[in-house]
């Protein structure tokens, strides 16, 4: 479930692209940031007014539906108000720390990827525009669906018993995080245009297994503060959106074209 609800980031990825396209091309550039916005606005609206705090108070649940939620989480819904978030434990917990350096190292490849790679095709691989954009997208297409296929196998593995919840996490991040580092530095060396694409398509398809490894961790290490654990970890993973750009821009100096 958790990969399912995280493969809408990659199709959204896909499918902002592709609109921003169709924008710019026939409304101006300046509509893709009033249309962004605007459909921000709409699901923040339907997001307010349905969205309920327990499953208690959901009028469109079903009776069904209430009661296993509630026989997974301990019986009454409204328990969880009554814990105190456990702020000391969770800075001095290790487990979280190592979350929270994967998620990082996870998000600096995906944001260099985001906004480096239509400039990697136009300027070193000399592709057209046009064509840029769909290649662009062919990645994150990639990445969406292997998200929902890992957490397919995730869950079989775990089921048949292979092996355990911590070898299996750990399984996968350091396998996705090794053949992501493989792929990005062989696409640098074997500069044509059909190779690149594929290793950086195999690069950042292959990416869902590491989400796989850690986006679901948060769920085993504190089920009820794994929101918490998130937010924190997020915050110091979506830096990486910010100094990756910038340092990419010190590092790479004027075009290079071959």
């Amino acid at each position: 479930l958790v990969m399912i609800n995280n493969s809408g980031i990659y199709f959204g990825t896909v499918f902002g692209m592709l609109v921003s396209g169709i924008l710019s091309d026939y409304f101006g550039w300046r509509s893709i940031f009033y249309v962004s916005g605007g459909v921000g606005l709409t699901w923040f609206a339907l997001w307010i007014t349905t969205i309920k705090e327990t499953p208690s108070k959901d009028p469109w649940i079903s009776e069904a539906e209430k009661n296993y939620i509630l026989k997974c989480v301990g019986g009454n819904d409204e328990s969880n108000k009554t814990i105190a978030t456990p702020w000391l434990e969770i800075l001095k917990c290790g487990p979280v720390w190592a979350i929270i350096v994967t998620h990082t190292a996870y998000t600096w490849g995906t944001y260099t990827l985001l906004t480096q790679m239509p400039t990697f095709l136009s300027s070193i691989m000399n592709i057209d525009l046009s064509t840029n954009g769909m290649l662009s997208c062919l990645p994150y297409v990639v990445t969406a669906f292997l998200s929902i296929f890992s957490g397919y196998l995730a869950d079989a593995i775990q089921q048949k018993g292979i092996m355990s919840t911590l070898a299996l996490r750990k399984c996968f991040i350091c396998t996705s995080s090794f053949a992501q580092g493989f792929f990005m530095l062989i696409t640098g060396y074997l500069l044509t245009a059909t190779v690149s694409i594929t290793c950086l398509t195999v690069c950042m398809g292959l990416s869902a297994f590491g989400l796989t490894g850690f986006m679901v961790n948060y769920l085993d290490l504190a089920p009820q503060f794994s929101m918490i654990l998130l937010a924190i970890s997020n915050m110091c993973a979506t830096s990486s959106g910010i100094i990756s750009p910038t340092l990419t821009g010190y590092i790479v100096k004027g075009e290079v074209k071959i």
